[in-house]
């Protein structure tokens, strides 16, 4: 026989996937993800025209996809970095829809924006383009 807070605790975790499954079911749980999807080739392209094939200042680079300059920095190696660079975005887009709703989604975006910064910042700092 299972403890009564089990049972409790099971309905609870059906009654949070209910509740998830009917805000994706809203154009404005996708909002987020269909930008993120559009915003994330033109950064793509800004990026590579400021990396200038290898000749450029690589400024926007560094503003756009600072995980990515961060990593290749780090490992040396920048296959990583190019998905990085692909699913940045998209994964800001999933993880604002998963907070849209609730009175969270600003809380979420400043924390997004801080952190993302915070990387920008370091970059300009650690990461040597010349």
């Amino acid at each position: 026989m299972k403890p009564k807070y089990e049972k409790i605790e099971q309905q609870s975790k059906t009654e949070i996937e209910a509740v998830i499954l009917r805000h994706m079911k809203t154009l404005e749980f996708w909002k987020p993800i269909i930008v993120s999807l559009i915003v994330t080739p033109l950064a793509l392209f800004a990026g590579g025209v400021s990396a200038g094939g290898g000749h450029g200042d690589f400024v926007w680079l560094k503003i756009l996809f600072p995980y990515s300059l961060l990593q290749a920095f780090v490992f040396q190696s920048v296959a990583l970095g190019f998905l990085l660079a692909i699913v940045q975005f998209p994964v800001y887009g999933i993880i604002l829809a998963y907070t849209g709703k609730r009175r969270s989604f600003g809380l979420t975006g400043l924390i997004l924006t801080v952190v993302h910064i915070s990387a920008t910042v370091l970059c300009f700092i650690l990461v040597d383009t010349t």
